[in-house]
């Protein structure tokens, strides 16, 4: 009980963590989403997310959806390093720390198709799908 001392610190923390997460996630799906009427030079890379929490919970982005000739990006938000490997090898980016920004190897080459990645420190709960149109 607090009887007219200092006020009780508040979770805000927590709060904030959760806006920046939803709209990181809100920003990530917007960029991955496009339309087929635009030409593929016209669209910004596709783009891979890791939020605040990830290495527990998996990407903000376990579904991305791109289209083919397209390039990507991965961006860390979350204070553990992350990175973005194929499964079967095809495509890869280096590590990222918290809020950095790294490019994805070989996403632009792939044939149309459903690839599967995961982040290799954190292999059991960070994987996720790319989808290319």
């Amino acid at each position: 009980m607090n009887l007219g001392g200092a006020p009780r610190p508040r979770r805000r923390t927590v709060r904030v963590w959760r806006q920046l997460s939803i709209a990181v996630m809100f920003a990530a799906l917007t960029a991955s989403l496009g339309t087929s009427s635009v030409s593929n030079a016209a669209l910004p890379a596709a783009q891979f997310v890791a939020g605040p929490g990830s290495a527990g919970g998996g990407y903000l982005t376990p579904v991305v959806v791109t289209f083919k000739g397209q390039g990507a990006i991965f961006d860390n938000f979350d204070l553990t390093r992350h990175d973005v490997v194929s499964s079967a090898g095809l495509f890869r980016s280096s590590y990222a720390g918290f809020g950095g920004t790294k490019a994805i190897a070989g996403v632009k080459y792939l044939p149309r198709g459903t690839y599967f990645f995961y982040c290799s420190l954190h292999q059991s709960t960070m994987k996720g799908r790319l989808i290319v149109r």
